[in-house]
């Protein structure tokens, strides 16, 4: 929200979603404070009382933002609410908590910019010319509420949480886990974090987290974090290593696109990638189509099970020119997949 500072804004945010996610229900300060798992005592209730009143103060000097959410006297103080006929609690169906407060913090400047006439814009109208496309032709998964609702606390209070996971072979693990923070690919939510006493990061797909509960240990992650990157330059720099595993060997990769992939000229898959675009004659397969271009592409990269899904994804678009032994183990799976075509009668 405009005007806060950082930590005020954190936790505008979760107030935010708890009225949303408890629409209709009033609450006190206190039971704000409560709700949060502070203390309760007067240093807490005042600031929780002037994290409220800025909201508030936010929504009142904004009608064309208005977050919806109603004061109530109370015999102490007041309470606060979100009724379920609210526009906000609507979007709320909508789209994820952070495409809604994200555009309400922006105040919607691209739809008044675009549409003068639309100054009083409603947040429903925006959120109608928004579409997050899936990227698999599979159907999202479940996900256990109780689940997604621990986890998000813990990623909000750094703190340990005790799961259990199914893991991609089928078998139940039990991880005492640091939640850092949530990816978002495709339809697919993924927890990254730690197992305790472990360096390394784990991506864990949220609808395969069974149960959540929270622990008394709490830990600061820039402390328990080597490195120190923030979340989001850990993302922006691992590119499709993000998803690979740090037992992956690193690989020294060479690749070669045909009309394909032209994302990464703007998109890295590691910090010392390097892209050449080839054109016309230049091409190692030549082409009279004036809109026909090639790639090469070198990067360092780790070598798992989700680089080589992404590069099959690709087809005959994609040649792997080094290393030998990924370019050899990708030319077996498909003559033992045309093998498989050619023997079917």
């Amino acid at each position: 929200m405009s005007g806060f500072s950082e930590k005020s804004d954190e936790l505008a945010f979760k107030i935010v979603a708890y009225l949303i996610k408890n629409a209709g229900t009033v609450f006190s300060i206190s039971q704000l404070v409560s709700a949060f798992g502070y203390p309760i005592n007067d240093a807490n209730e005042r600031k929780m009382q002037r994290v409220m009143k800025r909201i508030c103060d936010y929504q009142d000097r904004d009608s064309a933002a208005s977050l919806a959410i109603m004061r109530t006297r109370l015999a102490a103080g007041y309470g606060y609410s979100i009724a379920k006929s609210a526009q906000l609690y609507k979007a709320f169906q909508k789209s994820r908590p952070e495409t809604v407060l994200q555009l309400l913090k922006q105040r919607m400047p691209l739809a008044q910019r675009a549409e003068p006439e639309l100054f009083n814009v409603t947040l429903s109208s925006l959120l109608d010319r928004i579409y997050v496309a899936p990227d698999t032709i599979l159907l999202p998964a479940p996900e256990q509420e109780d689940v997604v609702n621990n986890v998000y606390q813990a990623v909000a209070s750094q703190q340990y949480m005790q799961l259990s996971y199914i893991d991609s072979r089928r078998q139940q693990q039990q991880l005492c886990f640091l939640p850092w923070g949530l990816m978002f690919k495709g339809l697919t939510t993924y927890l990254v974090g730690k197992k305790r006493n472990s360096s390394g990061h784990r991506l864990l797909a949220m609808h395969r987290i069974t149960n959540a509960q929270p622990t008394e240990i709490y830990a600061g992650l820039y402390d328990e974090w080597q490195g120190g990157d923030s979340f989001q330059a850990f993302c922006q720099l691992q590119g499709v290593g993000f998803f690979a595993s740090e037992r992956d060997e690193v690989i020294n990769i060479h690749l070669r696109f045909y009309a394909s992939a032209g994302h990464l000229l703007e998109m890295q898959l590691s910090e010392d990638q390097q892209v050449t675009e080839y054109r016309g004659k230049q091409c190692h397969s030549p082409s009279e189509d004036p809109d026909y271009f090639e790639l090469e592409v070198k990067a360092t990269v780790r070598n798992g099970r989700k680089l080589q899904e992404w590069l099959r994804s690709f087809g005959s678009e994609v040649e792997v020119v080094a290393p030998e032994a990924l370019r050899n183990s990708l030319i077996g799976e498909l003559q033992d997949t045309l093998s498989r075509y050619q023997n079917k009668t």
